[in-house]
């Protein structure tokens, strides 16, 4: 019954390596980047972003974005609701001393496309404090030792059929 809803496909940025960004300003957060070409028409893509992450002295922002067919990036929808001078983001690492969590945040964004048409999905970020970074793939302090930990980091975008 019902024809909406049926994954189509699935696709998956994934590294283990390292991923940091400093800068005040909103911009693609390292490599974290993944193209999908819908199948169907008016399909939603739903987007997760996973990772170990850490940052210290600093709040770190992130953002999905994404681009039709190298026409620009735009914000996916929704995102937190615009007021008064607040920062809007689909997540944040806040520290008030240094902070180490795991973190895990899915969407159902709805593009606008035709069929045939390239969606290049990738994760910004913007950080309050750029003397300190935010770290995708490890703990802050990053010693060598069994206590400390490093984590894969992923962004999948599934096609959702409408």
């Amino acid at each position: 019954a019902g024809g909406g809803g049926k994954v189509l496909q699935v696709l998956e940025y994934s590294t283990t390596g390292i991923i940091t960004r400093t800068t005040a300003s909103w911009g693609a957060f390292g490599s974290m980047e993944q193209a999908i070409t819908p199948t169907g028409e008016s399909s939603k893509i739903k987007l997760t972003i996973a990772a170990g992450v850490a940052d210290s002295e600093n709040t770190g922002y992130l953002r999905f974005y994404y681009d039709v067919d190298g026409g620009g990036y735009n914000v996916c929808d929704p995102v937190g609701a615009a007021s008064g001078s607040r920062t809007t983001c689909h997540m944040y690492v806040n520290a008030g001393g240094t902070t180490d969590d795991n973190l895990s945040v899915t969407i159902l964004h709805t593009p606008s496309y035709s069929l045939g048409n390239v969606l290049t999905y990738q994760v910004w970020s913007y950080v309050t404090n750029s003397l300190y970074p935010v770290f995708f793939g490890r703990q802050y302090s990053d010693t060598n030792s069994n206590t400390k930990s490093r984590t894969q980091s992923i962004l999948r975008v599934e096609e959702i059929g409408a």
